[in-house]
């Protein structure tokens, strides 16, 4: 599994998400503390039940897309801060509370 240095090193770009993120790095000075702090205060995570969780709309596993999906898109150029559960050995779920959607993640062998 490539690391995430060595992608970015190979030319692709960085993601809204990211860049946003050394903004708020750079303002702090470089403590990732105070960054953290102020990246959780203007973009707030919204707690949920599993149960509401399990009626947002599922996009599937992300394994098997070719591109990604126009609502996920649309989250993250929202900078929503997504949640995650463990549905098994290898498997994770992915939701983000305020768009109301759901993926998962297959990482086991």
């Amino acid at each position: 599994m490539k690391t995430h240095e060595k992608y970015l090193s190979e030319g692709h770009p960085k993601t809204k998400r990211e860049i946003e993120w050394d903004k708020y790095l750079k303002q702090a000075g470089g403590d990732r503390q105070k960054a953290e702090e102020k990246w959780n205060k203007d973009h707030p995570f919204k707690h949920v039940s599993h149960s509401e969780i399990d009626k947002y709309k599922n996009l599937g596993t992300m394994n098997g897309w070719k591109k990604s999906p126009k609502e996920l898109d649309r989250c993250e150029e929202k900078l929503h801060t997504r949640g995650a559960r463990n549905l098994g050995r290898g498997y994770e779920e992915y939701y983000c509370p305020i768009c109301k959607i759901r993926y998962q993640v297959d990482s086991s062998d």
